[in-house]
């Protein structure tokens, strides 16, 4: 076993992006043969606390459309070595879709038993716990006919469902990771109040304006009440809708009528929190001075950095402070590429906190993530002593 937990025998992370790409019979079946039974037990997890007895059936099915999804966008994904926590990360959205639920701190820890470490979490998640238990086997093998329908889903014949998939899914962070439907949905909501209660004060505001400038004169008739229309949010940017997809029953596979079917493109429509300025902003680098520059983008938190005095030994502390550009959130945690973690404290207007045990030679990239609607920030971090 690898330290992931994934056999030593399977095919590397860079041959499965490959073979998915295809969309193959033989890609899909690679990649199920690898990851398979955690992405199952993970579903499982996180729909049990659904309200019907149909859980498995359910887990079953978000995982076959998360593994349809990954044929269609494994190309935009920046480190093929991360597929394992990318596709946990399609199958939790697919999950989402289905009314899953868990609390944070327990969704935490079955990630880490599927062999995810604290910033793997941290990007699927927005937060990453001080400690996470040790990978586990699954418990439960993903049911017989799950094989079957990817095999029946792939091909030519079914194209243009698995694209119809792939649009739905999106969008996608810069590093192809999907954004988790939760924050999104988040986010949209934020925004579509936000433009509401901008139409009900401009509409307060063309009544009263009229009744205050006749106000002086005795002789002008009274106003009419002004019939108040519902709040609008059509010019608040749309949020990405759930819009239904065929069943795989439905889709059309292996009829000669169908199979010229033209491939439907996936769209390159965002919803609101990805227009211009909303991308996670590049990381930041080291100034001559000694002191952190900082990552900055619009929807996004804030990263500035300084050496820790008396910090450079073995390894180095940086003293770190976040900003989220005036979302309110609870809980900010920064989380290094080598698996250092800190939770931030509240600093003033923004979150401060040391992150220990970076190491004193080569650079290391900082993420730090929010739990409410704002984009992570991230810094690259160096200290030569």
């Amino acid at each position: 076993m690898s330290e992931s937990g994934t056999d030593t025998h399977a095919p590397s992370g860079a041959a499965l992006a490959v073979a998915l790409g295809g969309g193959t019979e033989a890609g899909l079946l690679a990649a199920y043969d690898a990851y398979g039974p955690d992405l199952f037990g993970y579903a499982e997890f996180l729909l049990a606390g659904r309200s019907d007895t149909h859980g498995a059936d359910q887990a079953a099915a978000a995982v076959l459309d998360a593994l349809l999804v990954a044929t269609g966008v494994v190309g935009e994904l920046a480190d093929p070595d991360r597929i394992l926590p990318w596709l946990l990360a399609l199958t939790r959205n697919e999950c989402l879709r289905r009314g899953a639920g868990a609390a944070a701190e327990d969704e935490a820890a079955e990630l880490g038993r599927r062999g995810l470490g604290p910033f793997e979490v941290a990007t699927l998640l927005g937060f990453a716990p001080a400690s996470l238990p040790r990978r586990v086997a699954p418990e439960h093998a993903p049911p017989d006919r799950l094989r079957a329908e990817l095999a029946a889903a792939a091909g030519a014949e079914a194209a243009a469902f698995r694209a119809e998939l792939a649009r739905r899914a999106r969008p996608f962070e810069p590093d192809g990771f999907p954004i988790p439907l939760d924050r999104r949905r988040l986010s949209g909501k934020v925004l579509a109040w936000a433009a509401a209660a901008v139409v009900v004060i401009a509409l307060v505001l063309l009544v009263a304006l009229p009744t205050m400038g006749n106000a002086g004169s005795s002789a002008a008739a009274p106003a009419a009440p002004a019939e108040v229309a519902a709040p609008s949010t059509a010019g608040a940017p749309a949020e990405a809708a759930d819009e239904p997809v065929p069943t795989l029953g439905q889709a059309p596979f292996g009829s000669a009528g169908d199979a010229s079917a033209p491939v439907t493109a996936p769209s390159t429509a965002v919803a609101a929190e990805t227009d211009a300025g909303t991308r996670s902003p590049a990381p930041a680098s080291r100034a001559a001075d000694g002191s952190g520059d900082r990552s900055r983008g619009a929807g996004s938190i804030e990263v500035s950095w300084t050496a820790a005095t008396g910090s450079c030994d073995d390894t180095w502390t940086a003293h770190l402070h976040a900003t989220t550009g005036g979302v309110e959130v609870s809980r900010v945690t920064a989380v290094a590429r080598t698996g250092a973690v800190v939770a931030l404290h509240r600093d003033g207007e923004g979150w401060s906190g040391d992150l220990t045990g970076l190491p004193t030679r080569g650079s290391v990239t900082v993420s730090v993530f929010a739990d409410g609607p704002v984009r992570p920030g991230s810094a690259r971090l160096r200290a030569d002593c």
